[in-house]
């Protein structure tokens, strides 16, 4: 495996336990402390931390809507057009894989930045 699928799976599990102790949003701070201590480039730290943290948001929310029956996500399918739970999770999706990708892109671009990559010398 590459380093954006062990990218992703640190995502994934630190983003996970992490949020039995604290706020949403940390999912966005481990996205963004990943990418920063990950070498990776832009495309892939983007993209795990897309696919991660959507994962990761879908599933809660999943396990939140089913422990009360499903009542809010169904009152909030009735503002979109089709009225379906899966365009809700669908946007779900979407939007915490912009929010993590762009963490993670952002601890990548932070590394780029403040870590000097060493330079071979050839003598």
């Amino acid at each position: 495996m590459n380093k954006g699928v062990y990218q992703g799976l640190l995502i994934l599990i630190l983003g996970y336990f992490l949020t039995y102790m604290y706020p949403f949003w940390i999912l966005m701070v481990s996205a963004l402390v990943i990418g920063l201590i990950m070498d990776t480039k832009g495309f892939t730290a983007f993209i795990s931390g897309f696919v991660a943290v959507g994962i990761l948001w879908v599933l809660l929310a999943f396990f939140v809507a089913s422990s009360n029956g499903d009542l809010l996500v169904d009152k909030i399918a009735l503002l979109f057009p089709g009225q379906n739970q899966a365009v809700i999770y669908g946007l779900t999706f979407l939007v915490g894989g912009l929010i993590g990708g762009i963490s993670s892109l952002t601890g990548q671009s932070f590394r780029a930045i403040f870590i000097k990559k060493r330079r071979k010398m050839y003598y």
